[in-house]
């Protein structure tokens, strides 16, 4: 089955990957470079994933959000944890979009092995939307009972290609119970400011602040997330909004937070 990944005049050849169809590439010319799912120690039935983008590496702002979320809630956190390392494939900007889709499915296939998890929580920065969306609807497609998949998306960028600029616009949260995206549009960078219509939408443009926007605008929607960790109370969106914390289900975040709308957060928002 084709799951309408991309127009007909983007689609060079496929290819099955671990049971799923998807695009791998000009002329199948590269091989995506997958990393196997960790040896957890433990039989949690919850998993929260996150995806960095192009330039980025696991061992970074990702190891960072998931130290934030063990910090948090302590011996309460009962999800297994993973930082996803796809740097070597995310770096051809080029290509990194349509790798993201292989790396999404490899994923979802590593996920579904393992026959235990009931609720993933899926982050992605940037590029990473992609893996995140694939990832996603490949979980979707193949086990149509999975109770609950939450997508958050941290200033996503929407671009297929660079032939395509609005598929994230228009797919970006589709599959998913329940997704958000955080997206600061006063950056420069292109197809990251939505709206997206698939999910709901958080301008955090207005809570930067020059004493706490550590990196260049385009990272800033991660460094506004992490702030949200730790003190959930404080905020009603971020890390609040996440399966791991408290009992909040993806049916009242949906009804609360609707797709399509927009919520324009101010700067008294991070007090």
């Amino acid at each position: 089955m084709m799951f309408g990944l991309l127009h007909l005049h983007t689609i060079r050849c496929l290819r099955w990957l671990l049971g799923f169809t998807v695009l791998s590439g000009i002329g199948c010319a590269f091989e995506p470079a997958l990393m196997p799912l960790p040896d957890f120690d433990s039989q949690a039935n919850g998993i929260v994933v996150v995806i960095h983008g192009s330039g980025d590496r696991a061992d970074m702002w990702p190891a960072e959000l998931l130290q934030a979320f063990v910090e948090a809630e302590g011996d309460a956190l009962v999800w297994d944890r993973w930082a996803y390392d796809w740097s070597t494939d995310a770096e051809n900007r080029m290509q990194a979009a349509e790798m993201g889709l292989l790396h999404g499915a490899h994923i979802a296939s590593l996920l579904l092995e393992q026959g235990r998890y009931t609720s993933v929580h899926l982050i992605g920065h940037s590029v990473g939307g992609f893996v995140v969306h694939q990832a996603t609807l490949s979980l979707k497609e193949r086990d149509q009972n999975m109770p609950s998949v939450h997508a958050t998306y941290l200033d996503p960028f929407s671009g297929l290609r660079f032939v395509d600029w609005t598929f994230g616009e228009r797919e970006f949260g589709k599959h998913a119970d329940f997704a958000e995206a955080y997206v600061n549009v006063g950056d420069s960078a292109p197809s990251t400011d939505g709206p997206f219509l698939q999910l709901h939408n958080f301008d955090v443009t207005a809570v930067a602040k020059p004493d706490n926007m550590n990196h260049e605008g385009h990272w800033w929607p991660i460094d506004a997330y992490l702030q949200t960790i730790g003190t959930p109370e404080s905020y009603a969106w971020g890390y609040a909004l996440s399966p791991m914390h408290g009992s909040i289900t993806v049916e009242m975040l949906s009804q609360t937070y609707p797709k399509g709308a927009m919520t324009t957060l101010e700067g008294d928002a991070m007090n």
